[in-house]
């Protein structure tokens, strides 16, 4: 057999249609002729990607032997910009004029429905005509057709840059002067759209636009409707079209019905924007979907001025009207909104400022324009696909290659053994990062020859060196609003501001009908940027990507760490992570799994991560052979901050007699460590800080244990910081007898803290919230078992009356030593009892062995409500030894109660 024939990649790239079967094997020869090994798939694969020939995701692809599906009609698909749950991006270049674009394809479930193609191509139309230097121009609408499948997709005007979702949460809030432009842009953009009959209804950060220019433009313009996605946290509301939205911006009347609303509805959605500029919050956080929808029909948002002191009572009085309830009484359009922010900005912009901003080009005078169609460009009829059952499918699967995607060791043939070839200096795709206003997603980091990337460009917009922002409190916040991060191009508006304008000449965008790429927002808040071609820096930055080199790995969704896996150690594979990491080709998760006892030695910080950084990463150990993490010194063996879907599974930390072993801060919703043990600390197993979760996506501990080194220490304390302690799980947790305190909660404010089913043995103190008057909302204390602690669950202070919706509700406290539940408050029982959730089952079916008391009228005594026993005596335990599968499980079938929706039907944390 030919060294030319066996290789999946090359076999798969000769059938694919990318390059001409000659022109493959000219390379191939050539490739052989230098040494190349051609049975060696990655070696392979490699020269052809550094040659400029194939992009690395199409070789993620020709790998697992995936040859079809490269081409819709006119368009070669370069690499998967992004995808939501429903549709995606790609970027393709023009077969025949070879210019890149992005094309997003409409949902493959809607593409029968006429009515909504009907819909969508009138949309589209309408959407086309606007031409305002504020919204993302719609420019073509085609579709292929295999025979099978049915494909629309939408060619629109591609900008640089990044939205305002991003660069909240990325540099903090903005100060006010920085929100009253965007917000006015996006205002003018509005009052054209407007004009033209045409309401958005999903104006929201992630859909505002700041160009490298400073401008702000409007993304999906009249169409956001079509790329509805499932997910109700992130983009919009679906299966009800009656609702359309993101919930967290929704105007009142539009969670009612939202093809009945006007433009008034876009003037509320850019208030709340507004306000998530100033205060890195939604107005409604809390709560379920239908309690987000309710609150901005019902209630206020808290003020600013929780957040912040800084922005004056006029802006305030600006925000209060475009955030009213009423659609009459807010601005009747947007040119009113603009009107007034223009006017504030009049009056309130220092010489600073406008120094800034003076240099700004005059975006009115910026006309996007197609070119003049040539008979090179025209466009031809739908062109049909080659017939293919996987067509449909290839569209959807990025992101879910199967774990044969992930090559481990060389991923050469047994009998090879020589080396790839060495990738020459060449011009790369330039990956963005937290120091880059381009898209973190360019095809792995591998490099890319002059031929792929036509156009040029620089990035702009580097982040401040400092770490990333926590929500600053009020002292702190004045000082981040007026940092002095790197400032946007000026805009049109200091053109006003100044005594004397001076007109400074447009630069104008190039925009090329049908073939010009896509700036769009997705569920996820990243969004493709420009391609650039630059040179490789001789240093790279600590947030951006590094040249791919011959030695390391093409890597799909699943890699293996330890011995014969994918990298030698942890910190290798996360460091490859780091800079190489495409996030929107590996859009689900990326795992990282370990080899069975795997020994990991040393201690990792996850603080400050790249862009780039996965989004949803597991790292996982042997259930049967847990790794063995050791830490050294007196850092934490893990410290997470600001980390997004992190999942630790089967894996043992041992802070090797240091201080505490796992640190965590800030905002890490979806993080979850399961089936872990928490050894060797001295004093504290999980430290939190400040670390928030969101109501869907908590931050969980779940069936974990812990076993410090000594006595005295803590399992859990969770402590004030930047952010407010919220959305956080504790779930079939074991804290054994070593321990002096298993969770201890000393912050001033808890919302949506749940613990439950969890194992308590031979304590001091089980479950203690340590500040004298806390804020508790959704606090809930379920199922638990408390074996001969000296206290079960002590409050040393009576809550705020500010707290809501308190919980303890089917606990068993069995030989507890002192008392099951200590209240340290001298008030009537009564105002304790008004902080629980105004139903008899929030303090019902807790049982204790412990006689009742003769004086039962205390806050103490509150818990022991509907259905409670006291001196219990048929609930024997079949075993107290916390090594035991069956440690505090009842015997014989005891402690069995009638079940509720979320809890168990028993009393305790084990089933009978």
């Amino acid at each position: 057999m030919s060294a030319q024939t066996g290789n999946i990649f090359s076999d798969s790239l000769k059938k694919s249609g990318l390059l001409p079967v000659e022109q493959i094997q000219s390379r191939l020869s050539e490739l052989e002729a230098s040494g190349i090994d051609l049975s060696d798939v990655k070696a392979t694969a490699r020269a052809f990607i550094n040659a400029g020939e194939v992009t690395s995701w199409q070789a993620e692809k020709l790998i697992n032997g995936k040859y079809k599906g490269f081409f819709l009609g006119k368009y070669k698909l370069c690499r998967l910009l992004g995808r939501g749950g429903m549709s995606a991006v790609y970027l393709a270049e023009h077969s025949v004029m070879k210019r890149q674009c992005a094309i997003k394809v409409l949902p493959a479930s809607r593409v029968n429905d006429s009515s909504y193609l009907g819909r969508f191509h009138l949309e589209a139309q309408a959407a086309a005509a606007l031409d305002d230097p504020h919204i993302v121009r719609a420019y073509d609408v085609d579709q292929v057709d295999d025979g099978k499948t049915v494909v629309h997709f939408l060619v629109m005007e591609f900008v640089e840059g990044r939205n305002l979702h991003e660069m909240v949460m990325q540099d903090g809030p903005l100060n006010p002067l920085d929100a009253a432009e965007y917000i006015y842009q996006a205002a003018l953009g509005l009052a054209h759209a407007h004009t033209a009959g045409l309401v958005h209804r999903d104006i929201k950060p992630a859909n505002l636009l700041l160009d490298n220019r400073g401008t702000i433009k409007i993304l999906d313009m009249g169409l956001a409707r079509f790329f509805d996605d499932g997910d109700e946290n992130s983009l919009t509301i679906q299966h009800d079209e009656k609702v359309l939205g993101t919930a967290d911006f929704l105007a009142p009347e539009q969670a009612i019905n939202s093809h009945n609303v006007d433009s008034r509805a876009d003037i509320y959605a850019l208030g709340c924007t507004l306000y998530f500029l100033l205060t890195r919050h939604a107005p409604f956080e809390q709560g379920s979907l239908a309690q987000r929808l309710m609150a901005h029909q019902t209630q206020e948002p808290p003020p600013v001025t929780k957040y912040r002191t800084d922005v004056s009572e006029d802006f305030l009085a600006i925000l209060q009207k475009m955030m009213a309830k009423k659609p009459d009484d807010r601005f009747q359009n947007a040119s009113q909104v603009s009107t007034a922010l223009k006017e504030w900005i009049t009056a309130n912009a220092d010489q600073t400022w406008l120094d800034a901003h003076e240099k700004q080009w005059d975006n009115k005078s910026q006309k996007a324009t197609a070119p003049p169609q040539t008979k090179g460009t025209e466009k031809p009829k739908s062109e049909p696909l080659a017939s293919t059952d996987e067509f449909g499918d290839f569209l959807t699967m990025i992101g879910k290659e199967p774990p044969g995607m992930s090559p481990t060791g060389s991923g050469k043939s047994p009998e090879s053994s020589k080396s790839a070839l060495k990738p020459d200096k060449v011009k790369t795709q330039s990956v963005p990062t937290a120091d880059s206003r381009v898209n973190p997603a360019d095809d792995l980091g591998i490099s890319e020859s002059p031929s792929q990337t036509k156009r040029k460009g620089t990035a702009s917009g580097k982040r401040s060196s400092k770490s990333s922002p926590k929500q600053p409190n009020d002292s702190q916040l004045k000082k981040e609003s007026t940092v002095n991060r790197t400032e946007p191009a000026p805009s049109a508006l200091s053109q006003i501001l100044k005594t004397n304008p001076t007109m400074i000449g447009g630069i104008a965008l190039i925009l090329v009908a049908g073939l010009v790429a896509i700036w769009m927002a997705f569920f996820s808040g990243s969004s493709p940027n420009k391609i650039v071609e630059q040179d490789p820096p001789e240093e790279q930055s600590e947030h951006g990507p590094s040249e791919m080199t011959e030695d390391v790995p093409l890597v799909g969704v699943e890699m293996s760490v330890g011995e014969g896996g994918t990298f030698p150690t942890l910190f290798e594979a996360i460091e490859y992570l780091k800079k190489y990491n495409d996030p929107l080709t590996f859009k689900s998760e990326r795992i990282i799994n370990l080899k069975p006892g795997l020994q990991i030695d040393g201690n990792l910080e996850l603080v400050d991560l790249p862009i780039n950084f996965p989004k949803k990463l597991k790292i996982v150990g042997d259930p049967n052979a847990k790794a063995v993490w050791t830490g050294s010194g007196s850092d934490p063996v893990l410290s997470l901050s600001e980390v997004e879907g992190l999942v630790l599974e089967n894996i043992q930390f041992n802070a090797n007699s240091g201080p505490n072993a796992i640190q965590i801060s800030g905002m890490n919703p979806g993080t979850l460590f399961r089936r872990c043990q928490i050894t060797g600390f001295n004093q504290v197993g999980v430290e939190m800080r400040g670390v928030s979760g969101l109501y869907n996506s908590p931050v969980r501990l779940e069936s974990v244990e812990f076993v410090p080194a000594g006595s005295g220490a803590t399992g859990v304390i969770i402590r004030n910081g930047e952010e407010n302690n919220t959305s956080l799980d504790f779930v079939r947790m074991i804290f054994r007898d070593s321990l002096a305190v298993g969770i201890d909660l000393q912050s001033d404010y808890l919302t949506q803290i749940r613990i439950r089913e969890s194992r308590f043995g031979s304590l001091q103190d089980a479950i203690r919230f340590s500040a004298t008057a806390p804020v508790l909302q959704e606090v809930v204390l379920s199922n638990n078992t408390f074996y001969q602690c000296q206290r079960g669950i002590v409050f040393e202070g009576l809550p705020e009356k500010t707290s809501t919706n308190l919980e303890i509700t089917r606990n068993l406290f069995f030989e507890t030593k002192g008392t099951d539940i200590q209240v340290n408050s001298s008030a009537p029982a009564g105002e304790f009892a008004a902080l629980f959730a105004p139903t008899a089952e929030a303090t019902s079916w807790n049982f204790t062995t412990s006689q009742k008391p003769e004086t039962a009228d205390t806050p103490s005594m509150t818990p022991f409500g509907e259905n409670s026993q006291f001196g219990i005596k048929d609930i024997k335990l079949k075993s107290t030894d916390p090594a035991s599968n069956e440690y505090l499980k009842p015997d014989q079938g005891k402690g069995r109660i009638p079940g509720r929706n979320n809890f168990q039907g028993y009393v305790g944390a084990v089933s009978p």
